[in-house]
């Protein structure tokens, strides 16, 4: 038996056959390409959905960061307010013994804590008793303006004898702009003031948490992306003689909260001998303040909302539809929002400036 090949046939046994070619239709190459095709655009799209997660989680970080940043400083700036420098070494400044000193100066110069509803006011601003311009910024955005004011912490000059107080901070009290400030020296006192309110970055055209103070009067940036920042106040009215002294005796029975264009026209009981005007008596009788923020984050951080969503700052039981933003709509964009809103108690209430 013979075996012979010769071009693409097989001689066998005296019988030719020709070799079947494999391959593939049309129909089963467009098949292929359908399911290849289907398993790249999935593959994309879940990379896709990967990256919007991502920078979704990374913006949310962010900003709970930025909210807890703000939290910090305005926390601790109320806590500081009216703080007054009690060590033993040093001299008595306090604000009570420099209430004649203040008479005649604008209530924000001479009250401890106060504050301007949907206002934007600098130091000079305060300073001058001018009454600032509206909080409606551009974009819009929305601000009050917060003041706070204290004395300082110094370092001990032990050698003298007895010790007293030097001019350099010892660093434990800072005004929002991270100044360390002194101890008070002279009568009357030069306090610190801390003024805490919205302003636009020139440049990146972004809202920011800003601080401006006695030393940074032009203010820096705190906090970026603050498109709403708004305050109000639980004030305590002193009415009852518990302690038998004959007079209101400093512990605040009423309260209840008001904006800052509210506050200066409540009447509130203050002891018979203070020199203090009603308004910045009514000041020295806050006793708690709520802030309400909203933060954003950049753009392409978030799904574009399919209808408005309307925030609320300082929580639905205080908004009110004549003050601006306390019921707040963000435009519709694809920026990551986030509420913050908190409550901080104050440390040094101090009514009318009155001491025994």
């Amino acid at each position: 038996m013979s075996l012979l090949r010769s071009r693409g046939s097989t001689v066998l046994g005296g019988v030719s056959r020709r070799t079947k070619v494999a391959g593939v239709t049309l129909i089963e190459l467009l098949i292929a390409m359908t399911i290849s095709l289907v398993i790249i655009v999935a593959a994309s799209g879940v990379y896709l959905l990967s990256g919007q997660a991502f920078t979704s989680v990374d913006s949310a970080s962010q900003l709970q960061d930025s909210g807890r940043f703000a939290t910090y400083i305005l926390r601790r700036m109320v806590q500081q307010a009216g703080y007054e420098d009690y060590s033993e070494f040093a001299a008595d400044f306090g604000r009570s013994q420099s209430v004649a000193a203040w008479s005649g100066e604008p209530t924000c110069v001479q009250a401890d804590l106060c504050g301007f509803n949907n206002k934007v006011l600098t130091v000079a601003n305060i300073v001058a008793g001018d009454p600032g311009v509206t909080g409606t910024l551009s974009g819009p955005y929305y601000t009050d303006t917060l003041v706070v004011q204290f004395q300082g912490q110094s370092t001990i000059n032990t050698a003298a004898n007895p010790p007293v107080p030097t001019a350099v901070p010892d660093g434990s009290i800072v005004d929002c702009s991270g100044s360390p400030i002194p101890s008070n020296l002279v009568a009357p006192p030069k306090r610190a003031m801390s003024v805490l309110s919205v302003a636009v970055n020139g440049v990146t055209g972004e809202p920011e948490l800003n601080c401006a103070s006695k030393v940074v009067v032009d203010g820096i940036a705190l906090v970026r992306g603050v498109e709403v920042f708004k305050v109000m106040y639980e004030v305590g009215d002193d009415l009852t003689d518990t302690a038998g002294t004959g007079g209101p005796d400093g512990v605040p029975e009423k309260f209840k909260w008001v904006r800052a264009d509210q506050v200066d026209t409540l009447t509130i009981t203050k002891p018979a001998k203070s020199t203090a005007s009603a308004a910045v008596n009514a000041w020295q009788n806050v006793v708690a303040v709520r802030f309400g923020l909203v933060l954003r984050g950049d753009l392409n951080t978030a799904p574009v909302p399919a209808a408005p969503v309307t925030l609320y700052p300082l929580g639905k039981d205080l908004a009110v539809a004549t003050d601006p933003a306390t019921t707040y709509v963000p435009p519709l964009d694809s920026r990551l929002r986030r509420v913050v809103t908190f409550t901080v108690h104050l440390r040094n209430r101090g009514s009318a400036f009155y001491r025994e």
